[in-house]
C-alpha cells in the first residue's frame, strides 16, 4: 500500500484478492475504507476490464457493502 493511503484492494492471482486497511485509520472510519475497498472487491471483475475505479457498478456495491455493515437490518 502506498504511503498515505488508506486502503488497497489487488489481486494477488487469478480469483483471489487482497484487501487491507492502513493501520493508522481508527474506528470507526476503518470500517469505512473496509466497505470501500470491499466494494471494489465485489466489482473487481467489472471495474479492471472496462470501467474507471469508482464507476456506478462500484457505487452499487458499495451502498451494498454499507449497509451490511452499518444498518444491516435493512
Amino acid at each position: 500500500m502506498a504511503q498515505g493511503d488508506d486502503g488497497e484492494c489487488r489481486q494477488i492471482d487469478k480469483g483471489r484478492l487482497f484487501v487491507k486497511v492502513n493501520r493508522e485509520i481508527v474506528a470507526p472510519f476503518d470500517l469505512e475504507v473496509l466497505v470501500h475497498e470491499w466494494a471494489h472487491a465485489m466489482t473487481w471483475d467489472l471495474e479492471h476490464a472496462r470501467c474507471p475505479s469508482h464507476s456506478a457498478y462500484w457505487g452499487v456495491a458499495y451502498a451494498d457493502a454499507y449497509r451490511a455493515v452499518f444498518n444491516p437490518k435493512e
